[in-house]
């Protein structure tokens, strides 16, 4: 069949298009810092104020995808293989953070992270090192304190949710270096935090069985 152009502009009209722009991402401090104070450099910030600065601040983020791992097999004993899948597989995600001026939310990170595997202990009252500090225990947390919820929503140009996806049990497992530089005074820093998560939802996505009606009309 030949391409017919005014075929493929009313499939876009009548079923329309969505862009990567418009989308928020929400994230459910974890247990351990529920409730609790940041403090910085003197300073006390609320975890659930900088919650609500993250929506503002996640700037780029993945829709996640799946990937289903196979074995090779041969059906009969002989003649080709084909692939059984046996297992299924989640991609990590990528948020990159546009800082605060007083880079709140890399302590945020910074916090959870250490919160995690306690990788640096605390910091020094004075110049003798570990005074008034505390040496990291270089141990790790119970994941139902760490571990936590998070959602992606994708809005239409309308401002309606189009998509909702849920990513449980999640928890960052990395924040990227930051590169300074005296010759770069344009750019804004940003930061790259990696999460991981153990499975998540397309919400409201499922197959349903037809009713009656319907199989009767197909």
């Amino acid at each position: 069949m030949a391409f017919n152009i005014q075929n493929f502009k009313e499939n876009l009209n009548n079923y329309g298009y969505i862009k990567n722009n418009k989308f928020e991402v929400f994230v459910q401090p974890p247990r351990f810092m529920a409730n609790r104070t940041l403090r910085v450099n003197n300073r006390e910030v609320a975890i659930k104020d900088l919650n609500e600065l993250l929506r503002f601040r996640i700037e780029q983020v993945r829709i996640p995808g799946a990937n289903l791992l196979s074995t090779d097999i041969v059906r009969y004993g002989v003649g080709i293989s084909e692939k059984t899948p046996y297992n299924a597989q989640l991609y990590d995600n990528t948020f990159s953070i546009l800082l605060d001026r007083n880079t709140d939310l890399f302590d945020f990170w910074y916090n959870w992270i250490n919160g995690i595997f306690n990788f640096n202990g605390l910091e020094p009252n004075g110049n003798n090192i570990f005074a008034g500090g505390r040496i990291p225990t270089y141990t790790v947390e119970y994941k139902d304190e760490y571990a936590t919820t998070m959602m992606i929503v994708l809005y239409n140009d309308a401002k309606e949710i189009v998509r909702t996806v849920n990513l449980y049990r999640a928890f960052p497992t990395s924040i990227g270096q930051i590169p300074l530089g005296w010759n770069d005074n344009q750019d804004l820093i940003r930061i790259a935090v990696s999460i991981t998560f153990s499975n998540y939802s397309f919400v409201g996505s499922k197959i349903a069985t037809n009713s009656p009606t319907q199989l009767e009309s197909a």
